[in-house]
């Protein structure tokens, strides 16, 4: 929009708010329609919705439209359309496990002030992502021991390890999935940690 008439240029953005889980990717879902609405009103932009899956089962797509079609989390999308999918043969489940409910309990009241030079702090640990990871990892052990299907046709197979990926929103409590796993004795890579996006003073300059 800066450039001269002479030197025309495009521009062309890719987004979906209700796929932008990748916050330690710097995903930023609000500010895809930001920048939609100005290209429309300064460049007169045009639109192109795509609501049909080329990889996901009817299973995934009905369960996508039922969960943002209506509802809390349609008033938080209220531009989402239904989806549909090209691969209507493709088998799928989607399960919904139970919410882990916070079992701490509070630490006694004491008679006397504790001395933190002979007796250390009670610390209450919030366990729920742990057993979240237990849930998880008992849930893999079966579809491996059940040797639950994938692929189709000549190319199916028995479910692998390397075929399931854990998606998290927050990397905050990473670490518990790991230790269920670990106990679980269930193999896995995580991404890498840290990197040079990460630095305070990277995000300082995106910022």
């Amino acid at each position: 929009a800066a450039g001269e008439n002479l030197r025309r240029r495009s521009v062309f953005l890719v987004g979906d708010a209700k796929q932008s889980i990748y916050r330690f990717r710097r995903a930023e879902p609000d500010l895809f329609p930001t920048a939609r609405n100005w290209l429309r009103k300064h460049l007169h932009a045009v639109d192109q919705s795509l609501s049909a899956s080329w990889r996901s089962s009817p299973a995934i797509i009905d369960f996508v439209n039922r969960i943002f079609g209506k509802g809390p989390l349609h008033a938080q999308l209220t531009e989402f359309s239904e989806h549909t999918t090209h691969r209507g043969a493709l088998w799928g489940s989607v399960e919904v496990m139970p919410l882990i409910s916070d079992k701490r309990s509070e630490p006694p009241a004491l008679e006397v002030l504790r001395n933190p030079l002979q007796r250390p702090r009670e610390l209450i640990e919030d366990r729920r992502h742990y057993r979240e990871g237990e849930a998880i990892a008992s849930r893999i052990q079966t579809l491996l021991e059940k040797a639950i299907l994938i692929g189709q046709g000549v190319e199916s197979r028995a479910i692998r390890y390397d075929d399931i990926m854990i998606l998290v929103r927050h990397r905050t409590h990473v670490h518990a999935y790991e230790e269920a796993l670990r106990e679980a004795k269930i193999p896995y890579v995580i991404t890498t940690r840290g990197t040079l996006l990460d630095c305070i003073e990277i995000g300082d300059v995106v910022a």
